[in-house]
């Protein structure tokens, strides 16, 4: 896989990640009546109201409260959470002449060894399924979203 092909369904999983949690967080919003956030016209230094859309719960909470939702298509938090913690405190390397990149998440030891936590080899059918695992999980969050919504 070149490297430009890399990025390209590497950027797919991330705007999977970035839709799942805004559609999760507007399903809840929708389920807990609070009011929308006006969020037009917000400067840095403004307040609004605390609520699914402006919490600052990290994704593995807003799936599960998503979950928690009366009639919401479930979505398997678990393995969805973790991929976002490896992509986003992960280090994604490379030897020089390798067609895969490897993506290594390390434990958080602050002296001595340091645990390897994850060690996934990002070839061809580690990103088919998991943009297939962020997109089918995104989808699901939408129709619940269109159920709740009756749009």
């Amino acid at each position: 896989m070149t490297h430009d092909e890399h990025h390209l369904r590497l950027g797919q999983i991330l705007n999977n990640l970035l839709s799942l949690e805004c559609m999760a967080r507007a399903c809840s919003l929708e389920h807990s009546r609070a009011p929308h956030p006006e969020l037009k016209g917000l400067r840095a230094g403004d307040q609004v109201a605390l609520t699914p859309v402006t919490d600052d719960l990290q994704l593995r909470a807003v799936l599960t409260r998503y979950n928690a939702i009366p009639g919401a298509e479930t979505i398997d938090v678990e393995p969805i959470a973790a991929l976002r913690d490896a992509l986003a405190h992960g280090r994604i390397l490379a030897e020089e002449q390798a067609t895969d990149m490897t993506l290594y998440k390390f434990g958080r030891e602050k002296q001595g060894p340091v645990t390897v936590i994850r060690v996934d080899v990002m070839d061809d059918r580690w990103f088919t399924d998991n943009i297939r695992l962020t997109g089918n999980a995104g989808m699901a969050a939408q129709r619940t979203y269109r159920k709740l919504t009756g749009s």
